[in-house]
């Protein structure tokens, strides 16, 4: 993963093709949220669960709150999250010219991704948005379908997703529930793009269009 996908459709669509049987603690905002070019430490959309009610927030992409950084100290973070997208961006790499790369665009056909996520949230609290935040998870190469050397975004199954969102699975079980129902590369379908998308002030439906000459 090159740090980059987009989260285009409406946020009633996520959580229909989510369909939880929980309530969810936001508006169902059926305009499109229209992000194709989302990078780290920007603010962005994802789901938890407290209790039993789904939240759906705007949370910063990356943690590393003061305190962590005033005291040298690692940033703990615990609770389980889903990142709503669309797909993600992902370089390929010559094997004979390791200078020559390519941007793919990855999508999941027909349905959304759910990626998996750790953060820290305060809904609640305006003040305590310093310490709040979330961590991407990737998988192993061999499960994203343009670059077995790259880390792809750690994408479960409908059900899968449900399930991880549930505070009471244990860490043993989540771990093993992120290993059984994350998609395979077969899931995928994927297509060159524009490098345009490396540059963060980019952002329009014209980066997820396929072109038509890649160098990979």
């Amino acid at each position: 993963m090159c740090g980059r996908f987009a989260q285009y459709e409406a946020r009633s669509d996520y959580l229909a093709a989510l369909d939880s049987p929980l309530a969810c603690h936001a508006a169902e905002n059926r305009l499109p949220i229209g992000r194709y070019n989302i990078s780290p430490g920007s603010r962005v959309l994802i789901l938890n669960q407290r209790d039993t009610e789904l939240h759906l927030e705007a949370v910063t992409w990356g943690y590393h709150p003061p305190w962590a950084r005033e005291h040298h100290q690692p940033a703990m973070i615990s609770t389980r999250a889903l990142i709503l997208a669309d797909g993600w961006y992902e370089w390929r790499t010559c094997l004979r010219h390791v200078e020559r790369k390519q941007l793919y665009l990855s999508r999941r056909a027909r349905r959304p991704l759910f990626f998996t996520a750790l953060g820290r949230f305060h809904s609640t609290a305006a003040d305590a948005q310093d310490d709040s935040g979330f961590v991407l998870l990737t998988g192993p190469g061999e499960r994203g379908p343009v670059d077995p050397r790259s880390r792809p975004p750690l994408a479960l199954t409908d059900e899968g997703a449900r399930q991880w969102l549930d505070p009471a699975l244990d860490i043993d079980a989540a771990t093993v529930l992120a290993e059984t129902t994350a998609l395979t590369s077969t899931a995928f379908a994927w297509h060159p793009v524009s490098s345009a998308v490396g540059n963060i002030y980019n952002d329009s439906p014209q980066l997820i269009k396929p072109i038509n000459d890649p160098v990979v």
